[in-house]
């Protein structure tokens, strides 16, 4: 039987460029988080970060600090990730790896890993059985646990078969205050189809404003093809809502996030603005991840997207159910992260290769904020895409040096 070796945990702290604005509060001097790493008996390693955001999870850094030490000292359920990896590598997952390697075409090959990739993530799903743990935990957990089986040779040949290794990611605007006619400059330059906009933080009319002249220079540089996410964290009421959506318009306006503090009236604002909606922080009061697969589920009108995050709901098998429960509605499945380490970032970026997700712009333009990282390689984003096989190829080149362990 396969048996873990070694249950190591770190912690970090990524510095921060300036202070990072999360609703109406303040973050200043460094992110915090812990990386966790696997590895087996027979060399086998696997790294997971679980870094819950202040003043947006409901678990602090202390909570996960203590869960993680009750489930590394907690024998009957690292027995189950042990008995996980005996089942995963019997003969049936090699032969099904083997059947893969011969299926011809290369598309088809894609698929045939996203199965096997899916039926992994439903066996992880079940060592969490009775165990309660926070949405970061377990991300951290499945994290490490997936790489460990599957960031190896057989990934990267599935990632050279894909006919454009390079995903798009939506170009992200942290401040209206800032240098707009610059920003607007990068977004041309590197050809970012999808931009995002955090609103809510300061007067209304002068967001409003600053909106008008994003467009403006969008469309003065034949760029109305450029969709605008907006983002207002849900600090509005309906009267301001409905202020700011008749004002700014839908022309380019792919989606406005959470609009108003009260789910209740989401359907108001949509019937009198026709801006569509996209849950963020409000996902888990419309939808149920329990009862996704019941067949009554009814559609909001206002809804276009759900951004996903998967330290906020869960985990990545969580991610994939809600990317199947999305595109049974037709609904846009966005994935996007927590303002996390370059870890998490390059995970997500692989899941969604992985889950064949190749034509909506990732939330991953947040490394900029930070003035140093966990991998020692800078994830690039060139001509608005990352390239998720370089990405695969850097994802283990931890950078020690902004680590310190914990001893638990």
């Amino acid at each position: 039987m396969k048996k873990i070796k070694l249950f190591n945990v770190y912690k970090f702290a990524l510095p921060l460029k300036n202070e990072l604005c999360i609703k109406n509060n303040k973050l200043y001097g460094s992110r915090e988080g812990l990386l966790i790493n696997i590895e087996t008996t027979d060399g086998l390693s696997g790294f997971g970060e679980i870094s819950p955001l202040p003043f947006f999870h409901r678990e602090s850094f202390n909570d996960v600090m203590l869960q993680v030490k009750e489930l590394k000292q907690n024998s009957f359920f690292l027995e189950k990730i042990e008995n996980l990896l005996e089942n995963t590598f019997s003969p049936p997952f090699i032969k099904s790896k083997n059947a893969m390697s011969k299926v011809i075409k290369k598309e088809s090959q894609r698929e045939f890993f996203k199965n096997i990739f899916t039926g992994f993530l439903n066996k992880l799903n079940n060592i969490f059985s009775g165990v309660n743990a926070y949405p970061s935990v377990r991300t951290g957990i499945e994290m490490a646990i997936i790489s460990l089986v599957f960031f190896n040779s057989e990934l990267e040949i599935i990632l050279e078969s894909m006919p454009e290794p390079n995903l798009p990611v939506c170009k992200f605007i942290n401040g209206l205050k800032n240098d707009l006619e610059e920003e607007i400059s990068e977004v041309i330059k590197n050809e970012f189809k999808t931009v995002k906009l955090k609103v809510g933080r300061g007067l209304a009319q002068e967001e409003i404003e600053s909106i008008k002249k994003i467009r403006k220079l969008l469309i003065n540089n034949h760029l109305e093809a450029i969709r605008l996410r907006i983002d207002a964290n849900g600090l509005w009421s309906l009267k301001e809502a409905i202020n700011f959506g008749e004002s700014i318009g839908v022309g380019q306006v792919e989606y406005i996030e959470d609009p108003l503090s009260k789910i209740s009236e989401y359907e108001q604002f949509f019937k009198k603005t026709q801006i569509p909606i996209a849950l963020d922080e409000k996902l888990l009061e419309v939808i149920d991840l329990n009862k996704i697969n019941e067949a009554d589920w009814e559609c909001p009108d206002y809804l276009k997207a759900i951004i996903i995050k998967p330290d906020h709901i869960g985990g990545f098998h969580k991610t994939a159910n809600l990317i199947n429960f999305a595109k049974k509605y037709d609904i846009t499945a966005v994935l996007s992260n927590s303002f996390n380490s370059s870890l998490l970032i390059s995970f997500i970026a692989l899941f969604a290769g992985i889950m064949n997700i190749d034509d909506v712009a990732l939330g991953l333009d947040t490394l900029k904020l930070f003035s140093g990282n966990l991998i020692t390689e800078d994830i690039k984003i060139l001509k608005g895409k990352i390239n998720i096989l370089e990405v695969f190829r850097n994802i283990k080149k931890i950078n020690y040096n902004l680590l310190s362990t914990v001893d638990f």
